[in-house]
């Protein structure tokens, strides 16, 4: 079994969660003020982030693995970790789509709809 010395995994989550809610903050921004003159700017920043956050998060939770393999397990932390682990997994599936969703609206040039904000809040609703 791999041990993890030190354990990057909460590393890593700062940059996950911090990443992802600064892409829904700038997002939110960017539809909330239309005609405001840096709403081009909020929003290559939204998606910037978006991406980037969702990309560390694949390492977020590759080393989320690995902690959770490499540390001893009793009874009630065992039950927590498999509760975080599958909110984790559900959390970062949900987030690698909205990436997706993203990056195929952004690279076609069409705007940011009212789903894909709506989804943005659930995933940000799983990740706080």
């Amino acid at each position: 079994m791999i041990e993890i010395i030190p354990n990057w995994h909460p590393i890593f989550v700062h940059f996950t969660v911090a990443l992802l809610s600064i892409a829904v903050v700038f997002f939110i921004l960017g539809a909330a003020l239309p005609k405001h003159k840096w709403r081009e700017q909020w929003l290559a920043v939204a998606h910037w982030n978006l991406w980037v956050g969702a990309a560390i998060s694949l390492f977020t939770a590759t080393a989320g693995w690995l902690a959770f393999n490499s540390v001893n397990h009793d009874t009630p932390s065992h039950v927590a970790m498999l509760e975080h682990r599958d909110l984790a997994l559900t959390t970062l599936a949900v987030f690698l789509l909205i990436a997706v969703w993203s990056l195929a609206r952004y690279r076609a040039g069409k705007p940011v709809q009212a789903a894909f904000l709506a989804a943005l809040l659930v995933a940000q609703g799983l990740l706080l």
